[in-house]
């Protein structure tokens, strides 16, 4: 039998981090009464596998909610390059929508900061809303951008839970496609596949911006570009938002998570002033720290589910998450994708050795289930392992990247070797449970020579563990819960 895992555990996600929790956790969310959903109005939710909409969808979409929701008002801000009308939802609470020309000008006073006494400007700071600039699509073939925007703009006119209704009321939201001309490119081409599975977004025989292609970003300090022009307008000449959320997503074949938010890595730019990334990370910790304590903990992940590893990241570590089954693109698509790795053939494996050079990866938890047979029956007794005392651990592990040009997610394999006495007596394997000292060095990005970290491959002594069978039921996959590591009598 091999390892179930138990329980990968939240505190390791700091790394793992997604879009501001209110625009995308439908978590509490109850939907308003007639509020047309995606699917309904376009056949599909959004962030549907093998599904993109175009911005011709988006643009029925917002012209949809805005007629059923006294939370939005649609406006253009200008023609895109090829001729589109570029739109801005504006969301913020019916009450507040009576105010907008008023908190625009309370926006304009405090940006220029002209004329105004300290005590001037707490007042109108106290009066006004928060103005907030999300936009989404830049980059058109980083598609999560286009399909978040849509989605957020959706949880906003249709939500009733308390968070969001504090979001209507405290804030005004500008969501802005940032690229209507790419969208509608990338979608089209993406969509003429009838085939799910041969969708792809390779090979467009066209630039996906009008004159610039990719890096259209470049354009915001010039305005050369229609789009660019008409974002400027809004945010430096109107509406002077005091957050503005630009998304970017991670390219084709990065290993860290697709979505990322501040705080980030140090050193910031120190041709900045202090304040500001120190400002940026005060909004973005309360939002990591929401989706931490939101991460609920699991006690039965079974193969072929979703599990976080920790994995080496620009001289530092990223958690992400990644399939349990460990399947390279090359391997065919019908073969079992194994789930375990043997510590003792793992470097001269074909299936595993150019991932021990190149990646390798931790695998957090606080426990395991093993399956010991029962004398003279058919059936077979679960055990929950863990150290002694409890605590979390690091299974060592070897992981596949995300390959976008494959449509293959990242997956990942965990290394089993020989028993301690304490294991050896429920099976003949065991998962490896690094060294606290080993950990570094076995995601060490600049260690590719396998003999310096198959050291590392050695079972935990039986004295540090512990285990006691457990109920039967963790042996079905979809069963969850604490339950299921509780002792039970054999």
């Amino acid at each position: 039998m091999t390892p179930r895992i138990v329980r990968p555990h939240a505190r390791l996600t700091a790394a793992w981090v997604i879009l501001c929790a209110w625009s995308v956790a439908p978590l509490h969310a109850q939907a308003a009464p007639n509020i047309t959903t995606p699917k309904q109005a376009i056949g599909f939710n959004l962030g549907d596998d093998y599904m993109m909409a175009s911005y011709t969808q988006l643009e029925t979409l917002w012209k949809k909610w805005d007629s059923e929701s006294d939370r939005m008002t649609l406006v253009s801000i200008g023609q895109t390059e090829e001729g589109r009308p570029q739109y801005m939802a504006i969301i913020t609470s019916p009450e507040n929508q009576k105010h907008l020309d008023r908190y625009r000008q309370i926006a304009a006073q405090l940006a220029h900061a002209e004329g105004l006494t300290d005590e001037q400007a707490r007042a109108l700071a106290r009066e006004g809303r928060a103005v907030v600039w999300i936009d989404g699509g830049l980059h058109a073939s980083e598609t999560v951008g286009s399909q978040q925007i849509m989605e957020t703009v959706y949880q906003m006119v249709s939500r009733t839970d308390p968070e969001t209704m504090r979001f209507l009321d405290d804030d005004v939201l500008l969501a802005v496609q940032a690229n209507p001309d790419g969208q509608e490119m990338v979608a089209g081409w993406y969509m003429r596949e009838t085939d799910l599975t041969k969708r792809s977004l390779f090979d467009m025989p066209r630039l996906y911006n009008k004159y610039i292609g990719h890096d259209n970003n470049r354009d915001f300090f010039i305005s050369n570009m229609a789009e660019t022009t008409n974002m400027n307008r809004v945010m430096f000449l109107e509406w002077f938002p005091q957050i503005v959320y630009n998304h970017h997503q991670p390219g084709f074949g990065a290993t860290g998570g697709v979505i990322f938010m501040p705080p980030f890595r140090d050193p910031f730019n120190y041709h900045f002033d202090p304040l500001i990334p120190l400002e940026i990370e005060q909004v973005g910790a309360p939002y990591q720290a929401f989706i931490l304590e939101d991460l609920a903990p699991r006690y039965n992940v079974a193969p072929s589910q979703s599990v976080p590893i920790v994995v080496a990241h620009n001289g530092g570590r990223q958690l992400v998450m990644a399939r349990w089954g460990f399947h390279p693109v090359w391997m065919k698509t019908s073969t079992l994708a194994p789930i375990n790795a043997k510590a003792e053939t793992v470097a001269t494996s074909r299936m595993f050795q150019a991932a021990v050079k190149h990646h390798r990866c931790l695998v957090p938890a606080d426990g395991f289930y093993e399956w010991k047979p029962v004398p003279g029956q058919r059936r077979k007794q679960p055990y929950y392992l863990r150290l002694k005392g409890g605590g979390l651990f690091a299974f060592a592990g070897l992981y596949t990247p995300t390959d976008a040009r494959a449509g293959a997610p990242a997956t990942c394999t965990i290394i089993t070797t020989t028993p301690n006495d304490l294991v050896a007596s429920i099976h003949n394997r065991m998962p490896v449970i690094l060294e606290r000292d080993d950990e570094s060095r076995w995601t060490d990005a600049h260690v590719t020579d396998p003999a310096t970290v198959l050291p590392c491959l050695r079972p935990l002594p039986a004295q540090r563990m512990e285990g006691y069978p457990v109920s039967t039921l963790v042996s079905s996959p979809g069963t969850e819960g604490p339950r299921l590591v509780r002792p039970v009598s054999q």
